[in-house]
């Protein structure tokens, strides 16, 4: 752990000297604060290679997290698709980013990305045509307007025809400031990032 902790502060010393910071973390009940860890592959986690070994990762890996001043973690190439910046989703409840296959949600615990594909026959929720979009937010809910399912903030069923929940998926905030979200990754409904 103590390992991990002096990688970040070496990180996180260059970060700072090259003028970047940002203030995001990303917490489940029951972890610590954290970003990803270097290549993106968890949250928190611990260390449990040598120094020389976490040197060697972090320089070979296409991400890398970088630490600001406060402690808080921002990856410097994050992996996904660019989705705007936090202050694109400052409301509570479910965002639909148009044309993306995504949904943010902002609650308490903070930001969160669900697949917007409905789980009863794959309807894009966040798409639209010339008739207008295919899924509308009804309050903190989320309506397919393809058959009519019904799905809540946190992606679970509300009203069928679906049976399944929609899945959460891997966000991260970039050291450019910008949101990414990597729709090939699922994590667990409860992960959110603090930005």
């Amino acid at each position: 752990m103590n390992e991990r902790r002096r990688f970040l502060q070496v990180v996180g010393s260059g970060a700072m000297a090259a003028g970047v910071g940002c203030t995001a973390s990303v917490t489940a009940p029951g972890e610590g604060t954290g970003g990803n860890g270097a290549g993106g592959s968890g949250t928190g986690g611990s260390g449990t290679s040598s120094s020389s070994s976490s040197s060697s990762t972090a320089s070979s890996s296409s991400s890398t997290t970088a630490s600001s001043s406060s402690g808080a973690a921002c990856e410097q190439s994050p992996v996904g698709t660019q989705i705007g910046k936090p202050t694109d989703y400052a409301a509570d409840g479910l965002h639909i980013v148009t044309n993306k296959s995504v949904l943010v949600g902002r609650d308490a615990g903070g930001l969160y990305a669900l697949t917007a594909i409905c789980t009863h026959q794959s309807c894009n929720m966040a798409a639209t045509d010339s008739q207008g979009p295919f899924g509308q937010i009804s309050g903190t809910d989320i309506i397919c307007l393809c058959h009519g399912s019904e799905f809540s903030a946190s992606g679970s069923v509300v009203q069928g025809p679906a049976h399944q929940p929609l899945k959460a998926l891997a966000l991260a905030l970039g050291c450019d400031g910008f949101l990414y979200v990597d729709t090939a990754k699922v994590v667990a409904n409860t992960v959110r990032l603090q930005a």
